[in-house]
């Protein structure tokens, strides 16, 4: 499992920008910056990543969408004039959280897939591992077990 400060020192400031991208402002995108971190580190959840699976920021990134939904169900919820969560709200999140981490990991096997698809097409024109594993941004083990792969398949 992945530390804690390494990653905190690593992907905070990239994960303040991707919640600026997302359109929130520059206070705001630190506020949820490190309530995403402090959420991680509450909850344990860097045990549930997996370096097989995905990269570090692609996790990070799953996860900060779970602040960003849950900021607006926060918004809706104020202004429908309700102060307090209800137990069914509370129970409806939860489900939400089981959901999306089943659908986040569809989505990464997806992903998985479209990229080795990318790759193999890659390698099909000609191009050499480290450009491959430059354009894509992962490994150049990565090109080769997909070369690998595919070349066993076609076999």
């Amino acid at each position: 499992m992945p530390n804690f400060e390494d990653v905190y020192r690593e992907y905070f400031d990239k994960m303040v920008f991707h919640f600026k991208c997302n359109g929130y402002e520059e206070n705001l995108a630190q506020d949820m910056a490190q309530d995403l971190f402090i959420k991680i580190l509450t909850k344990d959840k860097l045990r549930y990543f997996d370096p097989k699976r995905a990269q570090m920021i692609t996790f990070l990134q799953a996860c900060a969408n779970d602040i960003m939904s849950e900021q607006g169900r926060k918004k809706k919820h104020a202004t429908a004039g309700a102060d307090v969560w209800s137990v069914a709200q509370d129970r409806f999140n939860l489900e939400e959280f089981v959901f999306d981490k089943i659908e986040y990991e569809d989505s990464l096997e997806q992903t998985k897939t479209d990229l080795q698809k990318q790759i193999a097409d890659d390698l099909r024109k000609g191009m050499k591992g480290i450009d491959i594993a430059a354009k894509h941004g992962c490994s150049p083990k990565t090109v080769t077990r997909v070369r690998k792969s595919f070349a066993n398949r076609d076999k």
